[in-house]
C-alpha cells in the first residue's frame, strides 16, 4: 500500500510545494493559484517567517515569498543588499499593513450591521470607500 496515496495535502502544503516549485513568488499570484485571499495567504507567511520556513522579501513594494532553505539559491533578490536596518524597516511596514487589513476585515460585519440598521444602501460600494481611504492613509 503505497502511503502517498492516502495522504491528505493542505492549502499550506499546496503553498511550500508551489514555493519548492516556482521560487520567488508574490502574494497575489500565489492567492490566485492556491485559490484563496491574499489576506489569508499573508497570514501564513507571516506564521512561517516565524518558524523559519518562509523568507518574505520586497521588490518595490510587492512582498515576495520563497522557501529559507532556498536563500543561497536565490538570485532573484541579490541585484540590492539591503542593511539589516532596512530589512528590518520592510518588515516591520509589512507587518502593519497586514495588521490594518486584519483590522478591516473584522470591523466589516459591524461595518455592514450598522449600515442596515441606518438603512443605507449600495453598502459594498461604501465598505470599498472606506477601507480604500484608510488604505490610502498607509
Amino acid at each position: 500500500m503505497d502511503l502517498n496515496q492516502n495522504m491528505v495535502e493542505t492549502e499550506v502544503d499546496a503553498l511550500l510545494r508551489r514555493l519548492k516549485r516556482q521560487g520567488p513568488t508574490d502574494i497575489k499570484t500565489l492567492a490566485k493559484q492556491i485559490k484563496t485571499s491574499p489576506s489569508v495567504i499573508e497570514k501564513w507567511a507571516n506564521f512561517l517567517m516565524e518558524e523559519g520556513v518562509i523568507t518574505i522579501e520586497y521588490r518595490f513594494t510587492t512582498p515576495y515569498l520563497y522557501l529559507t532553505e532556498d536563500k543561497d539559491k536565490v538570485s532573484f533578490f541579490k541585484e540590492k543588499e539591503y542593511s539589516q536596518e532596512e530589512q528590518d524597516k520592510k518588515v516591520r511596514e509589512y507587518d502593519w499593513k497586514t495588521y490594518i487589513v486584519q483590522l478591516l476585515e473584522d470591523k466589516k460585519s459591524f461595518f455592514y450591521k450598522e449600515a442596515e440598521r441606518r438603512n443605507l444602501t449600495q453598502v459594498d460600494k461604501l465598505w470599498e470607500e472606506y477601507k480604500g481611504k484608510v488604505l490610502d492613509e498607509l
